[in-house]
């Protein structure tokens, strides 16, 4: 079982990472799921809808400006969205993975801290804010950064009832609900346009792997990537219906007043 298509996708930060803003250490820390990270890979309608979820919301290159990925990972988000034109700047803690990403010609920043106030035109975060103990200050700190008019794209995991043990693997502190998550970032200083729940069928998918999947929290990649190419996209279709109630992830958009 797969767990649907997982939450260790696209962007994280480590979940040893405190406070907001995510400050930078010597070291830095390190995030403990980059095989699933890696296997994530084979999901490529999953990650086409993620990327596809900012150029709805930022427009095209020419006018979306300068985008922060908070929690790039492995840049699984980045690297399309630079291909199609964009100014990606790159936020990850993580030494090794952050090395990966300068090399391949990001701007990068290992925190917050690293951003001027107003600096950014719009932020995207995908299954980042879960692993981060101070979420409200953090949010508070990407509100800060983030100029007037900016807008926010943010993707969580939902419902506490599907934490499992690949949620233990990748150092996942919780799962939300919709309204808390619309509160949080209203908290922030945003205004939140639009939120629902995303993949309903990863539900009953994830229920499945908490019963009858390995214990340690490791993905499959043939039961990825089969999910992303038959499941994932009845999931969508059916998510026009259930959004408002239902789902394995929740989609955020906001914008700063």
């Amino acid at each position: 079982m797969s767990g649907g298509v997982s939450e260790a996708s696209g962007a994280r930060q480590g979940a040893n990472a405190r406070g907001p803003g995510i400050p930078a250490h010597s070291e830095g820390p390190r995030y403990q799921g980059v095989d699933n990270l890696e296997i994530m890979e084979a999901a490529h309608r999953y990650r086409a809808f993620l990327v596809g979820s900012v150029t709805d919301v930022v427009g095209p290159p020419e006018q979306a400006g300068r985008l922060l990925d908070f929690g790039s990972g492995t840049g699984t988000i980045a690297r399309p969205l630079r291909e199609l034109g964009y100014n990606v700047v790159c936020l990850e803690p993580d030494p090794a993975l952050r090395s990966l990403l300068t090399n391949d010609g990001f701007e990068t920043s290992s925190s917050l801290d690293d951003h001027e106030p107003e600096s950014i035109d719009a932020v995207y975060s995908m299954n980042v804010l879960e692993h981060i103990d101070d979420d409200a200050g953090t949010m508070a700190t990407l509100h800060a950064v983030t100029r007037i008019g900016g807008r926010l794209v943010l993707y969580v995991p939902a419902l506490q009832s599907l934490f499992s043990a690949m949620d233990r693997k990748v150092q996942h502190l919780r799962r939300y609900r919709r309204r808390p998550l619309e509160q949080l970032v209203t908290d922030a200083g945003y205004r939140v346009d639009r939120c629902r729940y995303v993949d309903v069928l990863g539900v009953p998918a994830v229920l499945a792997y908490k019963a009858f999947g390995n214990k340690r929290g490791d993905l499959n990649r043939g039961s990825v990537a089969t999910y992303d190419r038959i499941g994932f996209p009845v999931s969508r279709a059916v998510d026009r219906i259930t959004g408002r109630a239902l789902g394995k992830n929740l989609l955020l958009l906001a914008t700063r007043p």
